[in-house]
């Protein structure tokens, strides 16, 4: 039974890089997880912009962005002409500012 455990948890931290420092009691990521990370990141939110965007017109409206936490959270900074809305350019300018692993 802790072998099967181990393995989940291992599966788990292929996903997620934090994971792996949650096992361990930390709260932060290492810093050789980190742009394993970042670049999961900016992965995230570009398959959630795709995911959310309903009728694929490639702008994102706040209402879409309510099923996504991930979104939601950061649909202020991303939307960067204040328009009520995030266009795909936007999303990738908000990811640049990002660290370079990320995009």
């Amino acid at each position: 039974m802790l072998g099967h455990r181990r393995k989940k948890e291992e599966r788990h931290e292929a996903i997620d890089p934090g994971a792996r420092a949650a096992r361990r009691g930390e709260r932060r990521i290492r810093a050789a997880d980190a742009p394993e990370f970042a670049q999961r990141l900016g992965q995230s939110y570009r398959e959630s912009f795709a995911l959310y965007d309903a009728n694929r017109d490639g702008v994102l409206t706040r209402e879409e962005a309510r099923g996504s936490n991930l979104l939601l959270a950061q649909f202020h900074e991303m939307d960067l002409d204040r328009s009520s809305a995030v266009t795909r350019a936007e999303l990738e300018r908000f990811l640049e500012a990002m660290p370079p692993s990320a995009r």
